[in-house]
């Protein structure tokens, strides 16, 4: 079902990415976390609250709050409607980029 997913991709560049979205996992553990790896350096963000670095130049990071970005996207939504230039990713990006979960979530619904 939709609750347990996982997904593969593979970019231009040559790197690849998957994704795993499951509702099965311990509910003591994390909620979110997202893990980088590039030439012997690793990346990882827990909860959108501690940013972790291994082997690679960076200082680990706790926030007190969690911050996942909502206000951040909706100012930067509203800085592309007023045709203000966005400091992030073009708003094309932000299109291909909901393309492609509704396609995963169609192809979902056809293998069912």
């Amino acid at each position: 079902n939709e609750d347990n997913v996982i997904v593969s991709l593979a970019f231009e560049n040559g790197s690849i990415g998957v994704l795993t979205y499951t509702a099965i996992g311990a509910s003591d553990m994390e909620k979110e976390r997202i893990e980088i790896f590039s030439n012997n350096q690793s990346i990882v963000i827990v909860d959108f609250k501690e940013l972790r670095y291994y082997n690679c130049e960076g200082e680990n990071l706790k926030l007190k709050v969690q911050d996942k970005g909502h206000k951040g996207l909706i100012l930067e939504l509203a800085k592309h409607l007023k045709g203000d230039e966005s400091l992030i990713l073009p708003f094309s990006e932000d299109i291909k980029t909901t393309k492609m979960t509704l396609d995963v979530l169609d192809i979902i619904h056809s293998v069912k």
